[in-house]
């Protein structure tokens, strides 16, 4: 009964989402939608949503569409987890939540349907729905949790079906016709290493600096979670969104060196008119290039995807 549930809950978003539209007119969509419902969004939680939209907006301007629908998943999600909450209002207490609960069932592991999109696409939504069976499962102890409560329990709740919504709407965008897929592989000794990197880093911080850590390890186990399934586009970008994050840690700020520019101009260059889908690299770039023109974080970030993100991006696929 559960596994039909869950079906029939993605068939609706699905629908509910509409027929595939241009990746513009599909994000900017989007963007009108969260940004005209922030209502449901607690007042202590919109000020990270604008912050979210703020960016998508920047990215939709410069034309950056990988970059925009990353920078979307925040916002699109917490919109969608808080309206879930809001539609249930009536559940107060420990009882009437863990029926929900068990209504709505845990949901499916990712899938990763065999769809032609591009790689970055496919493993942002693949990311975004393995997510989602920890965080129904987290749902219920955060219910019984005095000091967070129902509401908190009911958010989690929500967010483990608005993974899947975010994953369903970014499918459903007509994307271009993109070359395939480059050969990947297992990454179990690239995380391997990176942990070690983090453990030692971490061993070595402040207290007060410790939190910046959270955010990546978070991400290093989502990538060994979809490394473990096969999902080894999904894993590839976890990893460099783990590397990007812990170099940013430490990684020293400043003005822009002369030739940084011309260094991203040459790396995205070397990318264009491949063979093979380099969406993911691509999307480091529109950040780069992003980052570049911003006070924070700024140029320090664009150093840290062409000095770490991008060796490690052609560490596991190889040039061609």
């Amino acid at each position: 009964m559960k596994v039909c549930l869950w079906a029939a809950t993605l068939a609706l978003i699905s629908g509910a989402l509409g027929a595939a539209s241009d990746p513009a007119i599909a994000l900017r969509d989007r963007f009108a939608a969260i940004s005209g419902n922030v209502e449901v969004i607690p007042p202590e939680y919109r000020a990270a949503v604008s912050t979210a939209l703020g960016r998508v907006d920047l990215a939709l301007k410069a034309d950056r569409p990988y970059l925009a629908l990353f920078e979307l998943q925040r916002a699109f999600e917490m919109q969608a987890a808080f309206d879930f909450s809001a539609k249930r209002a009536n559940i107060t207490t420990s009882d009437a939540f863990l029926n929900e609960w068990k209504r709505i069932g845990a949901p499916p592991a990712p899938t990763a349907p065999a769809l032609k999109l591009p790689i970055f696409v496919q493993a942002l939504a693949t990311s975004a729905e393995a997510r989602g069976p920890a965080t129904y499962h987290a749902s219920l102890p955060y219910s019984e949790d005095s000091s967070a409560g129902i509401s908190s329990g009911l958010f989690y709740l929500g967010e483990s079906a608005a993974v899947y919504e975010f994953a369903s709407f970014c499918r459903k965008i007509d994307w271009p016709t993109v070359a395939p897929e480059p050969p990947l592989r297992s990454i179990d000794k690239e995380l391997d290493v990176l942990d070690a990197e983090v453990a030692k880093a971490y061993g070595a911080a402040e207290a007060a600096g410790r939190a910046a850590f959270i955010n990546v390890n978070v991400t290093i186990k989502l990538a060994r979670e979809t490394n473990s399934r096969g999902h080894h586009a999904a894993a590839l970008l976890q990893f460099l969104l783990a590397r990007y994050r812990f170099a940013m840690i430490s990684a020293p700020a400043g003005p822009a060196a002369p030739d940084l520019q011309s260094r991203l101009d040459s790396a995205r260059a070397s990318l264009a008119g491949k063979k093979v889908d380099h969406s993911i690299a691509e999307m480091f770039l529109q950040l780069a290039a992003t980052q570049m023109a911003t006070e924070t974080p700024g140029p320090r970030a664009a150093v840290v995807i062409l000095d770490t993100v991008l060796p490690a991006y052609h560490s596991v696929v190889p040039p061609q």
